[in-house]
Parts: structure tokens; C-alpha cells; sequence
């Protein structure tokens, strides 16, 4: 049961997310995709050094995908 529930991100001190991880780490069969965040081995890797303009991006990427598999 509890291994089905999403883990919620850290969140910093101004209360943004501090990164997508929701320590899930697994690769999808494809070894691209963490199917823990969504986000691919690049975007992972550059998290730290991406501008905030990038992470948003990512961000809005990852909250469609997730209203999207809601709709499923």
C-alpha cells in the first residue's frame, strides 16, 4: 500500500521544492527514465547547475505528466 503512495519532495525554506527527487532511484526498462521523478539521466545530473528558468520548465513538464496519469 504504501509503496504505491508518491513520495512527496524536500522542500527548501522559502517552500519550493527542492528538487523533483522523491528517493525512488530506478531506471525505466530503457535505462533513460527515473520512475521515481520522471526526469531523464541529463536533467538529473545537471540539476544543480541548471538556471531556475530550466528547473521550471522541468517542473511543468513533470506536473502535466502527473495530471496526465491521473486521467488515465
Amino acid at each position: 500500500q504504501d509503496q504505491n503512495r508518491l513520495a512527496l519532495p524536500e522542500t527548501s525554506s522559502d517552500g519550493r521544492p527542492r528538487s523533483p527527487c522523491v528517493n525512488i532511484c530506478k531506471l525505466d526498462t530503457t535505462g533513460t527514465m527515473c520512475i521515481g521523478c520522471r526526469r531523464n539521466l541529463d536533467e538529473i545530473s545537471r540539476w544543480l547547475t541548471m538556471s531556475q528558468g530550466e528547473r521550471d520548465d522541468i517542473w511543468r513538464r513533470l506536473r502535466g505528466a502527473a495530471t496526465a496519469d491521473r486521467d488515465i
